[in-house]
């Protein structure tokens, strides 16, 4: 598996953004944590990477901020967020 490095790392948020984008290049959302920690792995996502998407909730994620937010950190501000529920599985 390939990684890239240089630049912002993965525990700065910064860092994190542009790793989730890289990674999860061609996302067609909504996909669930599973597909998230797949995808990301056809897209030679950083092993450590790959480890905080197999530790997010079940559950299905609606976007890409969505995602962000659930790691903590706020899409396109870098700053630490409070974060929200993924949506329910099963929805009733």
């Amino acid at each position: 598996m390939k990684q890239i490095h240089g630049g912002p790392g993965l525990d700065d948020p910064a860092g994190l953004v542009l790793a989730l984008s890289q990674a999860l290049r061609g996302a067609v959302f909504p996909l669930s944590r599973t597909q998230l920690v797949w995808l990301a792995r056809e897209n030679d996502a950083a092993a450590s990477l790959l480890t905080r998407l197999s530790g997010l909730p079940e559950g299905v994620f609606a976007s890409l901020a969505e995602v962000e937010r659930a790691l903590g950190v706020q899409a396109g501000e870098g700053t630490p967020a409070t974060v929200p529920p993924p949506l329910s599985p099963n929805p009733r």
